[in-house]
């Protein structure tokens, strides 16, 4: 069950305009509005609330001043965040073009100018970038030229982290943010795809008034339900998931092509995650695809009511907070045997050279690879151990925790 303002901030983002009851919040004391406007905002939904309150008046003169005020400071914020952020963009796709180098643009400022159509709608967050590993040297030193920070001595930043598919830029200059991609899945922890057939299907759109290369509309709703479902597996995603997909599905820029969109879902092995955060959606939203798609994709156990209440659960933890156990944890302490518990952390203790290499930033002939485990070693011990020592003490909502956080990884590992 979800806590009070979570439960009314849901239900609030349902098209049922009857949710919720308005009685509820008419009387609402003001430390009440507080923490809801406290809450929206913590989820980055000070917009979907400020909207909610214009199509009710008789609310609005309940809210306290200041409330009104923080939620319109809020969206200002990230209306100019998402114009620098374009801004950013374009200098970026100017470049690339220049030199010759094809990127795609994915989920945030996509959404905002393609689907949500509104600067003040959603917060984009970093640029998500994605580049052709072939490309990657060049655009490496395109990079390294444009003051990012990159080391000079690399000529591929997937030298810096070979055991992952992303890399975070930063120009310490201005301020630019971009994630870096170069596959769609994590080398070590997800099934590989295709990326290819995403080029291959990649379409023009408009962002920020200069036509740009992004995923097909179909792929790239697939993309934002795996990246809530199968990557990150519902933790700390919050609601603003659940709204993103219904944007697209209820304002698309073009019309979906819903067969492909299943085709697609198919190809991928992403057809179990993508049918829950769908129905999730349609649940909690009241916004679905046509009739016949999720029953397409529905899978044989999908009434158990425990993924479901386990993944908007996850979805609603506060990050800042590590309320959540890594799935590595939750994998050893819920394997079957303790033949399989010992090889989870012996995979956790002795990883490949590389992805060591790659934790510390260091080229795979440092020198002191060697030692650079035992480093690793005192890092995990220090980070999972209380977590650890909670769940084998007995503690009530870590067992909570480590219940919901297997339900999930047990169902989204079913075929």
């Amino acid at each position: 069950m979800l806590s009070k303002y979570p439960s009314l901030l849901i239900q609030i983002l349902h098209q049922d305009p009857a949710r919720p009851d308005p009685g509820i919040l008419a009387g609402f004391t003001p430390e009440e509005w507080a923490e809801l406007i406290a809450e929206a905002s913590r989820y980055r939904l000070a917009f979907q609330l400020r909207d909610y309150l214009k199509a009710h008046p008789d609310l609005v003169e309940r809210v306290p001043a200041a409330g009104l005020q923080g939620l319109d400071d809020t969206i200002r914020e990230t209306m100019n965040h998402n114009f620098c952020k374009q801004m950013q963009l374009e200098e970026m796709l100017s470049a690339c073009a220049a030199a010759g180098i094809p990127c795609l643009v994915m989920k945030g400022l996509w959404l905002v100018e393609n689907v949500y159509r509104d600067l003040k709608a959603r917060h984009s967050g970093d640029i998500d970038l994605l580049v052709r590993p072939e490309d990657m040297p060049r655009f490496t030193r395109l990079v390294q030229t444009l003051g990012f920070k990159v080391p000079r001595d690399i000529g591929d930043i997937r030298e810096i982290t070979a055991a992952n598919h992303e890399f975070s830029l930063f120009h310490p200059g201005t301020g630019a943010g971009f994630d870096l991609h170069w596959s769609l899945t994590h080398p070590l922890e997800e099934a590989p795809v295709d990326d290819d057939k995403f080029w291959q299907g990649s379409e023009i759109f408009t962002l920020g008034d200069q036509p740009c290369r992004s995923l097909g509309l179909e792929d790239h709703l697939l993309l934002l339900c795996f990246h809530a479902t199968l990557h990150h597996r519902f933790q700390y995603v919050g609601p603003r998931a659940l709204v993103d997909i219904a944007r697209v599905i209820e304002q698309p820029p073009r019309a979906i092509d819903w067969e492909h969109f299943l085709e697609r879902a198919r190809e991928l092995g992403w057809s179990r995650g993508i049918w829950l955060i769908l129905d999730l959606v349609r649940e909690h939203l009241g916004v679905q695809p046509p009739a016949g798609v999720l029953d397409e994709l529905r899978p044989a156990d999908a009434n158990d009511p425990a993924i479901r209440a386990a993944a908007l659960a996850a979805m609603f933890l506060d990050q800042g907070n590590g309320q959540a156990l890594d799935h590595h944890q939750v994998r050893l302490v819920s394997a079957p045997t303790w033949r399989e518990s010992l090889a989870i952390l012996h995979g956790r203790l002795f990883p490949p050279r590389r992805y060591i290499a790659s934790y510390f930033g260091v080229k795979l002939d440092h020198p002191g690879l060697t030692w650079l485990y035992v480093k690793r070693w005192g890092m995990l011990l220090k980070r999972v151990t209380p977590g650890l020592f909670q769940l084998w003490s007995g503690d009530a909502p870590r067992q909570a925790e480590l219940e919901r956080s297997s339900i999930i990884a047990a169902w989204l590992r079913q075929p």
